[in-house]
């Protein structure tokens, strides 16, 4: 068989004008038999398996949630928080019905607090030391 470049004229009819509206993307290439018959997606709430539900919406599809930087390493061992997939509620799992965002700052002021008393009671015991040997 010959390998042959179709003339420029054939080539210039494959080309889709501009003023054609493009397709959308969920039908390109589809029939609309083949639509009817494709199964339903589920919903997302079918594949969660988290033994907590969301307080909100009761979805069990949950991820990892925010974790704030003033909470440091110590918040980790206080709470557990996560997200909900379906509803995108926000809330610690150890206590669910409590306010996540009230919750998050009663613990960085008590963690955040207990630090900034440690590090008065070391700069603090650092001075009394210089004074004791000056003397």
């Amino acid at each position: 068989m010959e390998n042959r470049e179709p003339p420029k004229e054939e080539a210039i009819q494959d080309v889709v004008p501009v003023d054609k509206e493009p397709l959308p993307k969920d039908t390109v290439g589809v029939r609309q038999e083949d639509k009817e018959d494709r199964p339903r997606r589920r919903k997302r709430s079918d594949r969660g398996d988290s033994p907590i539900p969301c307080p909100a919406c009761g979805s069990r599809d949950l991820r990892g949630g925010p974790w704030p930087w003033y909470l440091g390493t110590v918040g980790s061992f206080v709470c557990n928080v996560v997200t909900c997939r379906d509803c995108g509620h926000v809330f610690d799992t150890r206590k669910p019905q409590a306010d996540w965002g009230k919750r998050a700052l009663k613990l960085a002021l008590i963690i955040n607090g207990i630090g900034l008393l440690g590090i008065i009671a070391v700069v603090g015991g650092l001075i009394l030391l210089i004074m004791s040997t000056m003397k």
